[in-house]
């Protein structure tokens, strides 16, 4: 249906929200780019009220693309910074919680000389239905995109480590 105007957060200027937002796969947090965390709910007194803030010590304050699996309890996140966009965090959703980050891999190209590899930068990234697998559409320096398949039980095997 067509989105209407019901009621407005709580907070003005409180914690940063900066434009895009995510739900989680349950439907109960909202994500936004400023990495705010807000519930969700039916009732307009608890709706969009602070859950919590996804820590930036690692990468900057702001988030690209943003996924969570509810299954895994996992939160995954490409920062906005250009310098950066070729990493993929992973945080838990409990408390936000950092758990690693993964490098997106170079970016392979031919071209009449051979294989020419370009650094990566993540686009955005989102679970398959099973949850078990998240998918990354990447762009390469070249501006060519392709679409990076990784087990989530791998992502978060290798950063615990």
């Amino acid at each position: 249906g067509t989105a209407e105007y019901s009621y407005d957060s709580p907070y003005h200027g409180d914690y940063p929200i900066n434009g895009d937002l995510w739900f989680s796969g349950d439907g109960e947090l909202i994500f936004v780019k400023g990495r705010t965390v807000l519930r969700s709910s039916d009732d307009a007194n608890t709706d969009m009220t602070y859950r919590g803030y996804i820590d930036d010590s690692i990468v900057g304050p702001y988030i690209q693309t943003l996924d969570h699996s509810s299954k895994e309890g996992k939160i995954v996140l490409i920062p906005s910074n250009s310098q950066m966009d070729n990493h993929i965090e992973i945080y838990n959703d409990s408390f936000f919680t950092y758990v690693g980050t993964l490098m997106l891999p170079p970016f392979p190209n031919s071209n009449q000389n051979g294989y020419r590899f370009f650094r990566s930068h993540g686009k955005y990234l989102f679970f398959d239905a099973s949850e078990e697998h998240f998918h990354v559409i990447v762009q390469g320096s070249d501006q060519k995109y392709a679409i990076i398949t990784i087990p989530m039980s791998l992502a978060v095997e290798y950063v615990s480590n």
